[in-house]
């Protein structure tokens, strides 16, 4: 009897010593899965303070964007009143010296008008390029704006997908 008691105690410790080595690897099976957990909370944390840097760095460029096509549009515009007020200039000063272009001083006033006329197509070309590097510029500047989009879909997907891995993980 005494020596089954001690074969029954020996099996009960191995078999406590079993038991109690499963529970350790349980329990650093649960810290390791605890320390992926922190880690991917930490790496999301990081990605959402990217993410926000990144929308407040994209944000200042499309005000800074805005400002300039601003800029361009009333410099574009400036230069189209300019040129209807010379334009209207012109036609005055053509208007005046109509009773002169006949006779003796026809020669000196057609000379005049020549170099006005000169100026005058001068100016539309400086309209013309005017208009040029306004629209060059909006092209750019919607280039800017579609890369900014672009640039916020990739970052909201990461951040959904870096969600969704973070889920996962706490449902497993």
């Amino acid at each position: 009897k005494a020596s089954r008691s001690e074969e029954i105690a020996a099996a009960a410790a191995k078999a406590y010593t079993s038991e109690k080595a499963a529970n350790r690897c349980a329990l650093e099976g649960l810290e390791l899965m605890k320390r992926e957990r922190e880690n991917a909370v930490r790496a999301l944390a990081e990605e959402t303070a990217a993410h926000a840097a990144t929308r407040a760095e994209l944000q200042d460029r499309d005000e800074k964007a805005r400002t300039r096509a601003m800029f361009f549009a009333t410099e574009l515009e400036d230069a189209v009143r300019g040129l209807a007020e010379e334009r209207q200039a012109h036609q005055a000063t053509r208007q005046q010296l109509t009773p002169f272009l006949s006779g003796a001083y026809q020669g000196g006033v057609e000379a005049q008008l020549t170099e006005w006329r000169g100026t005058a197509q001068d100016a539309l070309k400086e309209l013309a390029m005017e208009r040029d590097v306004h629209v060059r510029t909006k092209r750019a500047l919607d280039a800017e704006q579609a890369a900014h989009a672009a640039t916020r879909d990739r970052t909201v997907m990461r951040v959904v997908e870096s969600k969704r891995a973070l889920e996962a993980e706490q449902v497993a």
